[in-house]
């Protein structure tokens, strides 16, 4: 559709880096693009590139992930991961009226993050439906602070050889010798992790489990 229009769309992976983010965004404002679609690493940390891209009079549609300086983007497209995280929770509470053993994963707490806004609202619904729940991570400081059980999960990579790769491989490898032979019902991930029952990251449902 875009190219049947005589425009062209760039799309560009940051890898969830802050810095590449931005060295991206100041490329494409020295290419004089039309407009910015963007889904911040970092909701605070972009700031200095919207600037410039209103220097630059380059509209900026904020996707997903709000940014923290709202007045700088033109319009911003979120999805209600509140509710969805009550929902998401409710219903696998649902599942297991008699109580179930549920894991949720998630590496780090970001306070700007949508998956972040929907893991702290599934916690919730979680405990408030009697499930046993357990969230798996390096660490966490987001909301419920009562109500489940934490599993610290912060295995050592190295930041020289491998970097943030070296660290996300070394957290899935970490989570599923964890899980498996652990009795969790449902093990919903929101990172990429091989044999969870549910995949938020790639909206993935492990077939083993589609029956439930």
């Amino acid at each position: 559709v875009v190219e049947a229009r005589g425009d062209t769309l760039v799309v560009l992976d940051p890898q969830y880096d802050q810095a590449k983010q931005i060295a991206q965004i100041e490329d494409l404002i020295a290419q004089k693009i039309d407009a910015l679609f963007l889904i911040p690493v970092d909701a605070k940390g972009v700031r200095d590139a919207l600037l410039n891209a209103q220097k630059a009079k380059i509209p900026v549609i904020n996707i997903d992930t709000e940014v923290f300086d709202k007045e700088l983007v033109a319009t911003a497209i979120v999805s209600d991961n509140y509710l969805a995280g009550v929902l998401s929770g409710q219903d696998m509470a649902k599942k297991f009226p008699k109580g179930g053993k549920i894991a949720i994963i998630r590496q780090r707490y970001n306070p700007f993050g949508g998956a972040e806004r929907f893991v702290e609202r599934a916690l919730g619904a979680l405990a408030g439906e009697g499930a046993e729940v357990t969230l798996i991570t390096r660490n966490w400081d987001g909301a419920p602070r009562e109500g489940f059980r934490q599993i610290t999960c912060d295995p050592a990579y190295s930041r020289l050889l491998g970097g943030r790769a070296a660290r996300d491989r070394s957290f899935a490898q970490a989570v599923q010798a964890l899980t498996v032979g652990a009795g969790f019902d449902i093990v919903q991930a929101h990172e990429r992790i091989p044999g969870c029952t549910i995949d938020r990251k790639s909206t993935r449902l492990n077939s083993s489990h589609s029956d439930r």
